[in-house]
């Protein structure tokens, strides 16, 4: 393959990631509702270091950088906070 085609393919891989992400924020604003009907605190730090260790592991496994794969999911999980917030505050 030359870099152009590497290049599609990153840029497909890319799109699957994006849409990937906005389906799981879409199940955050459902989440976010729930807690809201339910009287449920947003932040569940057990809960959030589960998924910490669920994804590390998992990373670990196809040679992923243990620290890249938290660092990315606190940010997903941050912003998925952000979300679960902005329903309980309307």
């Amino acid at each position: 393959m030359d870099l152009n085609q590497l290049r599609i393919r990153i840029d497909s891989i890319d799109q699957q990631i994006t849409a990937l992400i906005g389906e799981r924020m879409k199940v955050v604003r459902q989440i976010g509702k729930y807690k809201k009907k339910n009287g449920i605190q947003i932040t569940d730090t057990l809960r959030e270091q589960a998924v910490i260790e669920r994804v590390v592991s998992n990373g670990k496994k196809i040679g992923l950088s243990d620290k890249f794969i938290e660092n990315l999911f606190k940010l997903i999980m941050g912003e998925a906070k952000k979300i679960q917030l902005s329903k309980i505050t309307k």
